[in-house]
């Protein structure tokens, strides 16, 4: 969806898996990574790096959770001058 967050659309993502239940590990990731808008960064590492289980996804969407949240906090900041 325009303008969702990638916490919100692995929220999402992880409801609707849970609903069909779990499948092929690389049917699942390769579904995951096709959903994510286009200007996503971990839809590009996604693909130039396809995970090879759920554990390796998993770490993947981890870290760009956490760089997703560092960039939304520095967002309000302002920086500081000397």
């Amino acid at each position: 969806m325009k303008g969702e967050t990638l916490r919100s659309y692995i929220s999402r993502y992880w409801e609707l898996y849970n609903e069909i239940g779990k499948g092929n590990e690389k049917i699942t990731a390769s579904t995951f990574r096709l959903g994510l808008p286009k200007d996503f960064e971990l839809r590009e590492s996604l693909t130039r790096r396809p995970p090879k289980d759920m554990r390796q996804l998993m770490r993947h969407i981890e870290e760009y959770k956490r760089l997703e949240d560092d960039w939304q906090q520095s967002k309000g900041k302002v920086p500081a001058t000397t």
